[in-house]
């Protein structure tokens, strides 16, 4: 059995080292041929991307002051802290 597995591996050794054309064609029509396929991928619009990061940072924001400081603010205030931190916007109250 282990001269027949070492006989198969030697017909392509053999066959590269003697006839190295014809063994390349007789191998090239036993692999697959790769079907032609295309990636239809979906850009996102500006206003999608913005939604999903600001849903991001809110829930960042949230998950650190609850479990950082035990401070529980409604979604107004931590719409304003955000608005805060990333447009560097004036904050109307002290939230905290």
């Amino acid at each position: 059995m282990v001269e027949a597995i070492g006989w198969i591996f030697g017909i392509k050794l053999f066959g590269k080292t003697f006839f190295p054309g014809k063994t390349e064609k007789l191998f090239d029509k036993m692999k697959p041929k790769k079907p032609k396929t295309t990636y239809t991928l979906d850009k996102l619009s500006s206003d999608e991307i913005e939604k999903y990061v600001k849903k991001l940072y809110i829930n960042i924001i949230n998950e650190v002051l609850t479990t950082q400081s035990d401070t529980s603010l409604d979604h107004v205030e931590i719409d304003k802290l955000w608005e805060h931190l990333i447009f560097d916007q004036d904050a109307l109250y002290q939230c905290f």
